[in-house]
């Protein structure tokens, strides 16, 4: 088997070192990221909690028959029953929860790419090795 000249290797050692480069800072813009979308995703959990302890602030306050009667005041509360409690459950159940499968999936988008880099990262680092020790052996010879 006839080795390569000496200048090829520099070369192909060269777009190596460049490709490397590129995937290092490539996994370093991922996982920042990642870490960005993490604390979004555990400030979102945190505010869904929050939505869920206070679903019954929708109906306060209680209106009694001391305070509030009549046509209006039963109007006042199916307003506030099917329109703003609704409302605050399909913000907590549809919206809250799609925003969070969303960024679930996000998450795991850059989680893949993370990891497909540093598999790229190794296979060229084993590359760069091999041409490394090609080049020694042929200064040698």
């Amino acid at each position: 088997m006839r080795l390569e000249p000496v200048a090829p290797l520099s070369t192909e050692i060269a777009k190596l070192n460049v490709s490397l480069q590129s995937a290092n800072v490539h996994v370093q813009k991922k996982q920042e990221e990642l870490k960005r979308l993490l604390a979004c995703q555990k400030k979102l959990t945190e505010c869904e909690k929050d939505f869920e302890q206070n679903d019954n602030l929708c109906l306060k306050p209680e209106l009694g028959s001391k305070t509030w009667c009549g046509n209006i005041a039963e109007s006042f509360e199916a307003i506030r029953e099917k329109n703003v409690q609704s409302n605050y459950r399909d913000l907590l159940n549809v919206q809250l929860d799609q925003a969070l499968e969303q960024l679930k999936h996000h998450i795991e988008v850059v989680q893949t790419d993370i990891h497909l880099t540093l598999q790229t990262i190794s296979s060229q680092q084993s590359q760069l090795s091999e041409l490394k020790e090609q080049q020694r052996k042929e200064r040698h010879s």
